[in-house]
């Protein structure tokens, strides 16, 4: 209920309904979805995670977001035969470095794959390199195809990103734009580890 009063004081009120609907309605084929608003559940399939180490939360893009500290956090989701895509499959993020950091050359988002890190025995991973360019990478135990943005993410500022893997070439989108692309040679494969948001085992992102 609404009152509206002009600047002769003549006022009215009228009734108005307000529909809240979601920013983006999600795809009929979406594997997983974690918003990471206030917990880790998974809000369209099986594949629920949990917060380890000092993980938290903090304000989002919409609502909350995933916090880690670079150190020792991070969202692991068990293994799961709906996360063993060998594709083609896209995995978008909404990402915020909180800075620069040159302790390690990766810094994973979202990854799959041993506690080795993101290499041939990830079947894939999404992350940033030292200098805040993204890479991505899809492995299968073998050998690994890699493509690298030609931009560097702005610290302090939301971005999303997708990668794209259709069976023939890997694509990296920043912000809806198409910034690099590479050849894909091979399938993923070699699953059976867990799926890690904000960071790798032992490398978790800031």
């Amino acid at each position: 209920n609404w009152l509206a009063t002009d600047g002769c004081g003549n006022s009215n009120t009228c009734d108005q309904t307000i529909t809240v609907q979601r920013c983006v309605p999600p795809p009929s084929c979406l594997v997983s979805w974690w918003p990471g608003d206030g917990n880790a559940n998974d809000i369209v399939g099986p594949n629920s995670g949990t917060l380890q180490g000092d993980a938290t939360f903090a304000s989002g893009e919409t609502g909350q977001a995933f916090s880690f500290n670079g150190s020792n956090s991070w969202v692991q989701v068990p293994d799961s035969p709906s996360l063993e895509i060998a594709g083609p499959f896209t995995i978008e993020v909404w990402v915020q470095p909180n800075g620069i950091d040159n302790s390690t050359d990766r810094w994973p988002i979202v990854w799959n794959g041993n506690s080795v890190g993101q290499n041939v025995t990830s079947p894939y991973a999404l992350g940033l390199l030292m200098n805040n360019q993204i890479f991505a990478t899809v492995g299968d135990g073998i050998a690994e195809n890699d493509v690298t943005s030609s931009v560097q993410l702005e610290p302090g500022v939301w971005h999303h990103l997708a990668f794209v893997a259709d069976g023939t070439q890997l694509s990296l989108y920043v912000n809806g734009v198409l910034d690099s692309s590479a050849p894909q040679t091979l399938t993923p494969s070699g699953y059976s580890f867990p799926f890690v948001i904000g960071g790798g085992l032992g490398s978790p992102l800031n």
